[in-house]
């Protein structure tokens, strides 16, 4: 079984961005090929809200990998995936709330945005 963790961001103007900031996809596919699971997992994500903006962790899994206590609810997604082929699990996060500024801070943060800088003549 081929598993991964996919980070994901919001695609602009699906329900997804108007409600989190990102997202991390524990991803398993019913297969003993990175090339194929991650094919199977990058063509499933592509169908969703989500962009991919990395994959990490990517590993073949096998239940005994799944037998602590600890794993139970990774075993039932491995249990889920060698019944329907894959399964994706996204955990969201929160959007970062953006900070309202002053005037004065704005416009000289909008000066340094555009590369300007204040050179003393001494």
């Amino acid at each position: 079984m081929y598993f991964c963790v996919a980070e994901l961001s919001p695609r602009r103007r699906s329900e997804a961005s108007l409600r989190f900031g990102g997202a991390y996809a524990a991803c398993w596919a019913d297969t003993t090929s990175f090339d194929a699971g991650r094919g199977r997992v990058v063509k499933l994500l592509n169908t969703t809200d989500w962009i991919i903006r990395g994959i990490s962790d990517e590993k073949l899994v096998s239940a005994a990998g799944y037998l602590s206590q600890k794993e139970a609810e990774g075993m039932e997604y491995f249990k889920q995936a060698l019944m329907d082929g894959e399964v994706i699990v996204i955990h969201t996060f929160p959007q970062r709330k953006r900070r309202t500024a002053t005037r004065d801070s704005r416009d000289g943060a909008s000066k340094r945005a555009a590369g300007m800088r204040r050179i003393r003549k001494g």
